[in-house]
């Protein structure tokens, strides 16, 4: 706190009393300098010392924490009421109102943690949360892990092909070619699966009912015989599900 006498001004300590309370002023100071390495890499397109709700959001998770409420608490009670109503940031210039902010900090903390904190002063709360920003220094950046292969290994490694991919290539890596795109048929009448999965389908011999009775024991399609009720001079309906009924 600066004496004025006359024309002259008299430091006299490193200590600043705010609203009642004595705050380091080198505390503040580091507190600042913490925030505004937050503010410059969160907020490149605002001045270092004009720090937003986006870079005090990731301050809060990296120093305080992921848990939400406390997330949440910080964000909708703690920020908005330190900002400037114009800018909607915190100006780090005024130590006052970052004194003001761990203040508020303290409160809303011990509100959140009331069975830890209980007993807890908001001072030494406050002390606690200090430590931890001052401890942090610098936020958390998570830089992208670049694959040795380029990161296409799952691209170009056959053996780890799935479904259809996988069916286009032998054991080896080689292509089947036309083998491995297409359903063939066989003279018997009914496609080949590639995989087997659909035997049930493809495998005459496990049809049932109607179905059955369109295909020989061979696999062949009887053709219009296996499809269609007819009618013999006799008067009588053949087919598979006809015979012996008198019309």
């Amino acid at each position: 706190m600066l004496a004025k006498t006359g024309c002259f001004s008299l430091e006299l300590s490193n200590t600043q009393r705010i609203d009642g309370k004595m705050a380091s002023g080198s505390e503040i100071d580091d507190v600042c300098e913490v925030f505004r390495n937050f503010n410059i890499l969160n907020s490149k397109d605002k001045p270092p010392n004009k720090m937003t709700s986006k870079a005090w959001g990731k301050m809060v998770q990296d120093c305080l924490g992921k848990d939400t409420t406390i997330r949440q608490r910080m964000d909708s009670s703690v920020f908005p009421y330190v900002q400037d109503k114009t800018t909607k940031t915190l100006d780090l210039t005024d130590k006052a109102k970052v004194d003001k902010v761990l203040d508020k900090m303290a409160e809303v903390y011990k509100e959140c943690k009331p069975k830890e904190e209980k007993d807890t002063p908001v001072a030494e709360v406050r002390q606690k949360l200090v430590k931890r920003i001052l401890d942090k220094k610098n936020p958390e950046v998570h830089a992208t892990k670049t694959s040795a292969t380029g990161g296409v290994d799952r691209m170009t490694d056959t053996s780890k092909y799935t479904g259809a991919h996988k069916e286009r290539f032998d054991d080896s890596g080689k292509g089947k070619g036309v083998t491995g795109r297409e359903d063939r048929f066989e003279k018997s009448g009914y496609k080949i699966s590639k995989t087997g999965n659909v035997s049930g389908l493809t495998d005459t011999s496990k049809y049932t009912g109607a179905h059955k009775e369109r295909f020989d024991e061979s696999g062949k399609g009887k053709g219009i015989d296996g499809r269609e009720y007819r009618f013999e001079d006799k008067g009588y309906v053949t087919g598979y599900k006809g015979d012996g009924t008198k019309q």
